[in-house]
């Protein structure tokens, strides 16, 4: 199974990027709500790099430019986050021309990534830009990673993305019926914990991935909160799991405190920004990633701290978390806008978190037997101890205290 995802996820990296044009250039810019369209051009600091992305503001503006003459167009496309409204200008040859205004409740989700699309002004034959005024984001990636295009699904989905979504997300789907199978056989705490982090992975791909748009019909004001909000708790309950599982001696009582005090931090904390409030809309994009940072090292010295004991549990999270770590790693940078990467890594993000639930589900499965066979040797040294304590180890006799006992039984 792990072979054919990384096939899978291999043929979607050989895919070649979307033929669509798309602009030579692309420029941001950010000011207080009090300038409009009009006064943009001449009255903001456009600056024309990947760089000097900035979340929090009022007013964030994007100008494309740069086009074939003949391909003008149709489609503004970025990653979903909630805003309060897209005003979409066409520039024809220095003046302000055709204007669209948007709310988030008009944004068209899309399948195959956390992505929503809005139509442009129709370009006429004098169009040389597009100018983009987002009113009170509440994620700088609405505008790091906004493009504008002629696929009418904005980010040109691939079959092989829808299919690798749905591989992950079935694949989510079988843990947590193993969980309960292994919950009924032996009720161990961890299982539950390893259950609720599937299904907050689950949840996670199917909004933060968009599978939830292709059967059913959901606001992208719902999904664009939900999918940081699964992740804040699949993290959080990763913290949880993770203290819970590992056998007792391995770790000492106050790194398996931390562990507990940083996983209901960030399931709280993470989560709270993850909601996108109008009054966190300043900072709650920068919260959610500054608070989340945390798992990574605490965790990461908690597995090490444990292998470092000998624990066989922490050797299976090792390798289970190693791609998730990783691919959070490139989730917080791109968050905080250090830099904009491909649209490939929310698939690698997917596809590690798929490879940890299976992992994590076989040492899940070969920690419950090594439980069992504690007990069962545990329950064997008891009914020797027992039969050592009534009967007399030379004649195999009961002895005096087995005949007070079972006197009655005995008369009888």
């Amino acid at each position: 199974m792990l072979a054919g995802l990384f096939a899978l996820y291999a043929a979607l990296c050989a895919v070649p990027a979307s033929a669509q044009p798309t602009p030579d250039t692309v420029c941001h810019a950010y000011s207080g709500e009090e300038i409009t369209l009009e006064q943009a051009a001449g009255a903001l600091d456009w600056q024309c790099d990947d760089e000097g992305w900035v979340d929090g503001q009022q007013v964030t503006w994007l100008l494309f430019s740069g086009w074939a003459e003949d391909a003008p167009p149709l489609q503004f496309s970025s990653r979903a986050t909630v805003f309060d409204s897209v005003e979409i200008g066409a520039i024809n040859g220095g003046e302000l021309g055709e204007r669209k205004r948007y709310t988030i409740e008009d944004a068209k989700p899309q399948i195959a990534g956390p992505v929503f699309s809005l139509d442009l002004p129709e370009a006429g034959q004098s169009t040389d830009a597009y100018i983009v005024r987002i009113l009170r984001p509440h994620a700088l990636t609405i505008a790091s990673e906004a493009k504008v295009t002629r696929d009418s699904l904005g980010n040109g989905v691939s079959p092989l993305v829808l299919m690798l979504l749905a591989v992950v997300a079935g694949m989510l789907i079988m843990p947590v019926l193993f969980d309960a199978i292994f919950y009924i056989v032996l009720r161990e705490r961890f299982v539950l914990l390893h259950a609720g982090m599937t299904f907050s992975a689950l949840t996670y791909v199917l909004s933060a991935g968009g599978v939830i748009h292709g059967f059913a019909d959901v606001p992208v004001r719902i999904t664009t909160s939900l999918g940081p909000l699964s992740w804040a708790i699949y993290a959080g309950l990763g913290g949880l799991f993770l203290s819970s599982f590992l056998e007792e001696g391995v770790l000492s009582a106050s790194v398996r405190k931390l562990l507990r005090a940083v996983a209901i931090w960030t399931m709280l904390v993470p989560g709270f920004a993850a909601l996108q409030l109008d009054i966190s809309q300043p900072f709650d994009n920068r919260l959610y990633f500054l608070a989340i940072t945390p798992t990574i090292p605490v965790y990461v010295l908690a597995i090490v701290t444990a292998i470092l004991s000998g624990s066989r549990a922490a050797r299976f999270l090792f390798a289970a978390w190693l791609p998730v770590i990783a691919a959070g790693i490139d989730k917080l940078l791109r968050g905080i806008g250090v830099y904009s990467p491909p649209s490939s890594m929310d698939q690698a993000l997917f596809l590690a978190m798929a490879i940890e639930v299976m992992i994590i589900a076989l040492a899940v499965a070969d920690r419950i037997l090594a439980v069992r066979r504690e007990r069962d040797r545990a329950l064997t040294r008891a009914q020797a101890l027992a039969e050592l304590s009534e009967r007399d180890p030379m004649t195999g006799l009961y002895n005096r205290r087995a005949i007070e006992d079972h006197f009655g039984l005995l008369r009888a």
